[in-house]
């Protein structure tokens, strides 16, 4: 996410407009559209380690299409296909922030301010004691 983050920083100075997508663009995209619904479905059963597993191969996967893609080779000779490969990278980059909220919400708070974000990204879990478990009562 960082690497991602400071190269856009550093070479675009914003999230850049895609030019045209490749297919390796577009089936890295829908991986990660496709996370959405596996990791839901593992949170909706109460399946944390199949959610956090099915969210860290995404990123791994986020993290293989940057290396291969390699926009810092193409600096120079194409420049419009580096801005494309940085546009999916930070979409790769906000998903993973989505993915990662019910895991790590204060690192993904910080990742929606390194894109741009103001304000709360998420609300912050809280542990509230309901009645049933108060002190016990005595009878």
């Amino acid at each position: 996410m960082n690497r991602s983050v400071s190269f856009a920083a550093r070479n675009v100075g914003a999230i850049p407009e895609a030019g045209p997508l490749t297919d390796a663009d577009r089936q890295i995209v829908q991986r990660s559209r496709d996370a959405f619904r596996n990791v839901g479905n593992a949170l909706s059963r109460s399946r944390f380690k199949s959610a956090i597993t099915e969210t860290m191969r995404t990123l791994a996967d986020a993290n293989k299409y940057l290396s291969e893609q390699a926009p810092w080779k193409l600096r120079e000779s194409d420049p419009e296909r580096m801005r494309t490969i940085i546009h999916v990278a930070l979409q790769l980059v906000d998903d993973g922030k989505t993915l990662l909220t019910p895991f790590l919400p204060r690192s993904s708070q910080k990742v929606h301010e390194m894109l741009g974000g103001s304000g709360p990204w998420s609300g912050m879990p809280r542990s509230r004691r309901s009645a049933r478990t108060a002190a016990p009562r005595t009878r």
